[in-house]
């Protein structure tokens, strides 16, 4: 589960296809604060198991 981290407040919940996707899933957080970087090493894309995802997600509502 993703949170704000100023409020606390639930912002997005990950789930993954299979159980393995969200295996050591790491946020990486800007310098300014403004986005922060969500990389799951272990997702799989269509038929590629494990190739991996990373997402860029903004802070600003």
């Amino acid at each position: 589960r993703l949170v704000n981290g100023v409020s606390g407040m639930p912002m997005n919940v990950l789930t993954g296809r299979v159980a393995d996707d969200i295996v050591e899933a790491r946020v990486l957080n800007s310098p300014t604060g403004d986005f922060y970087i969500l990389a799951l090493p272990y997702a799989d894309n269509n038929d590629l198991e494990d190739s991996g995802q990373v997402q860029m997600i903004s802070t600003s509502q």
